[in-house]
């Protein structure tokens, strides 16, 4: 006997239809057979169900993997079964698993798959292509077949900017944070140069096979090795600084937001493991960071992680080095050109209010507010151009320094200090998580009862008001009171 042979997505769709009627035929493949049970007509609309779960499965994957946090990732799937007609199917997304189940009834076979998650590679003009599929779908203005189409097409989405712009938008990037630290000029072009020259090699590292520790230790690495050569040679007037501003980009606040996030909302599973993740990261930019500044002190150049610089800028200089600095960040993770505007916008007012508006709360208030107006106005941003709420969250974070705190308290020079440091550490992640977090829940919250319920009785009394004042504005119908008669003679 033969092996059997695989067949692809089309022949698949051929022979569902072998045995259907030709008016079965004769109705677009991509959409689902609305025949009674029994005969030929079931195995067609389970072919239909099946190719509807691989798609959601795909839709799953392809945003896990570019960046997308849990919560996000079911809705999407939801909303592209519900426009493909499985309104009853079921989503279920953890930290690296998929699953769809969709039982169509009346006795039929239930159709349910789950993927893994093959790897991470943050692509955030993916993630919003694959949004955009999911959205269309859920709109009815793609079928099956049209869907399955832009999915592959939606795969190939690459960042949409050229390799110099990203390599530009690395060192801007750091330059802006140097700034926000009260580094001089001198400092934000030293730190402007250090990230330019260090993002080739990045990138190399990012399009091996390394799991993300390695990737982000071996980045690390040659970012404080460059930054150490430079200070020996005398090239840096504030090589700390310059440090603390080229290494803060591998830090994982886009794992720490979307943990908390996952935490709030009950995903146990995929809130601990992006937690533990995140500390993780944390630890083997620690790691990296000290080994090298270990060699580099042997050799008479002692490096440390500050976060002061000489310079007093006023705010409005501030919130221009933060907007600038979160707008570069979004286009080295790929973010689409029309988010980055307000992108950067979400940066400038989180500074704002945590350097100028705020000054009644303790460090961890002042960074509590200033990740809840994160946290609302992605939220508020991505409905209104109806785009992942992770574009504007996780480049405007950058701004709050999540992860930082864990790397200082990692190279405390004594134990008793590193555990008072990591205490602080873990209080100001929980402030940034929680804040980022509850702002979108707000929001989310908000809008749903504004749809569900504020938005249907408005309507229905601003109904029963036009209709009443159309009623009474309207010319009433003389009286038919008969035909004269005329009054009888006295």
């Amino acid at each position: 006997m033969s092996p059997p042979q695989r067949r692809g997505r089309a022949s698949v769709r051929q022979s569902c239809l072998v045995d259907a009627t030709p008016a079965q035929r004769s109705r677009t493949e991509g959409e689902p057979a609305r025949v009674d049970s029994g005969g030929d007509a079931v195995a067609w609309t389970d072919a239909y169900a099946a190719r509807a779960v691989e798609a959601a499965l795909r839709t799953g994957v392809m945003l896990l993997e570019s960046g997308a946090e849990t919560t996000d990732t079911e809705r999407s799937m939801r909303r592209l079964l519900r426009g493909l007609g499985l309104a009853g199917a079921e989503a279920l997304v953890t930290y690296s698993i998929v699953a769809v189940s969709y039982t169509q009834g009346g006795g039929a076979h239930p159709t349910t798959a789950m993927r893994a998650v093959p790897s991470w590679q943050t692509n955030y003009a993916r993630l919003a292509a694959v949004s955009d599929v999911a959205n269309e779908v859920a709109a009815g203005r793609l079928g099956l077949d049209a869907a399955e189409e832009a999915l592959d097409a939606a795969a190939r989405t690459r960042r949409p900017y050229p390799g110099w712009a990203l390599v530009a938008a690395a060192g801007a990037s750091a330059a802006g944070l140097a700034i926000l630290f009260g580094g001089s000029p001198a400092d934000a072009l030293a730190t402007l140069a250090v990230g330019i020259l260090v993002q080739p090699v990045v990138a190399a590292v990012e399009r091996t096979q390394l799991p993300p520790l390695f990737q982000t230790a071996a980045g690390v690495a040659v970012t404080t090795a460059l930054v150490a050569m430079l200070a020996g040679l005398g090239g840096l007037p504030n090589a700390s600084l310059v440090l603390t501003g080229a290494i803060l980009r591998f830090l994982p606040g886009a794992t720490l937001v979307a943990g908390m996030r996952d935490l709030m909302d009950r995903s146990i599973v995929s809130g601990t493991a992006r937690l533990a993740e995140a500390l993780l990261l944390g630890g083997a930019v620690a790691g990296s960071l000290g080994v090298v500044l270990a060699v580099a002190s042997n050799l008479g150049v002692r490096l440390i992680i500050s976060l002061e610089g000489a310079s007093a800028w006023p705010l409005w200089v501030l919130i221009l080095a933060s907007a600038a600095a979160v707008a570069f960040y979004a286009i080295g993770l790929g973010v689409p050109p029309r988010v980055l505007l307000t992108c950067s916008l979400v940066g400038a007012l989180a500074t704002l209010v945590g350097e100028g508006l705020v000054t009644t709360f303790a460090v961890v208030g002042d960074v509590l507010v200033a990740a809840l107006v994160v946290g609302v106005l992605s939220r508020l941003f991505a409905r209104r151009l109806d785009a992942p709420w992770t574009l504007w969250a996780v480049p405007a974070v950058l701004v709050l320094l999540p992860g930082l705190a864990i790397v200082r308290a990692m190279l405390a020079p004594s134990a008793v200090l590193q555990i008072s440091l990591l205490a602080d550490a873990l209080l100001t992640a929980f402030a940034i998580g929680v804040g980022v977090a509850s702002g979108d829940i707000l929001v989310s919250t908000y809008l749903q009862i504004r749809e569900v319920i504020v938005d249907p009785v408005v309507g229905a009394v601003a109904g029963v008001l036009v209709t009443r004042s159309a009623d009474a504005g309207s010319p009433r119908a003389p009286v038919d009171d008969g035909p004269d008669v005329p009054a009888p003679p006295r």
